[in-house]
């Protein structure tokens, strides 16, 4: 079975400015209300370590293409019983508004169980980060 969930918020910046704060991964504790820490080096090929809604997961990282994309892979047990490929992008909108997406395709025999809390807590998370995010970027903090 497979899910995929996708929000977007717009943001008054550039994209260099929006991916400066989401980038910046020791600051998420001050504004990030969903995923709270990340420690390790996010490169390709990587594995790191992410506090997700209270959980601590540990995704390898897949694509990290500076001030555009960012995708990881994380595994909940054994891969193939609740797999989730999570990816956050940077657009230039032009006029100095840029869109950042967070998608997440998730997959696995044991999405059927989680497929209510999958709809509404974790969209409402990659909500609440999206807002946080954009009135971080908007207010000039890093």
């Amino acid at each position: 079975m497979k899910l995929q969930l996708q929000t977007f918020i717009d943001i008054q910046a550039t994209p260099k400015q929006v991916w400066s704060v989401f980038a910046n991964f020791k600051a998420y504790p001050e504004w990030n209300p969903f995923i709270t820490s990340v420690t390790g080096e996010v490169q390709k090929g990587k594995s790191i370590a992410a506090r997700i809604d209270g959980k601590i997961m540990k995704p390898t990282i897949l694509v990290r293409e500076e001030n555009h994309r960012l995708e990881w892979l994380g595994h909940l047990g054994i891969p193939g019983l609740f797999d989730g490929q999570h990816g956050y992008e940077v657009q230039d909108l032009g006029n100095g508004l840029t869109r950042f997406t967070q998608r997440e395709q998730f997959s696995g025999i044991l999405i059927r169980f989680f497929k209510r809390y999958l709809q509404n807590d974790v969209r409402e998370g990659f909500d609440q980060m999206n807002r946080a995010l954009k009135a971080r970027v908007e207010s000039g903090l890093n």
